[in-house]
């Protein structure tokens, strides 16, 4: 099961990209598409954290909390996935939403990279 440092490190990141990427957007386009790259990644961090949630809540089988979280996570944020895309430039919000993949695979790499090349200690051998 993934762990919450895990989701942690992929946020910290993802922010963290996503804030130099609009850094960026802002000097070579302007402020809204840099505001849009930046929500998106905001958004996406979101989903991935209530859609893991959920999925992690249905394996334990508490109802009520995975009532409350489908109950935030469909119609919240998926309604204000809509009124970004009304508000927001369509691609620098797919550009904030794909930025966070993109962190989620990296790190998943380095996770399963850090198993294989961690050193086995003599109890292990």
């Amino acid at each position: 099961m993934i762990n919450s440092s895990f989701w942690i490190g992929v946020a910290v990141l993802s922010l963290l990209f996503s804030a130099i990427a609009s850094f960026f957007s802002a000097a070579l386009y302007d402020k809204e598409a840099a505001i849009g790259l930046l929500v998106g990644a905001i958004w996406a961090i979101l989903n991935a954290y209530l859609l893991f949630s959920v999925l992690i809540n249905f394996m334990e089988n508490s109802s009520w909390r995975r009532f409350a979280l489908l109950a935030i996570k469909f119609p919240i944020l998926y309604f204000s996935g809509y009124f970004l895309l009304k508000t927001f430039s369509p691609l620098f919000l797919l550009a904030g939403f794909s930025l966070v993949l993109i962190v989620i695979v990296i790190c998943g790499l380095a996770t399963i990279f850090s198993l294989f090349t961690t050193p086995k200690s003599n109890d292990e051998m």
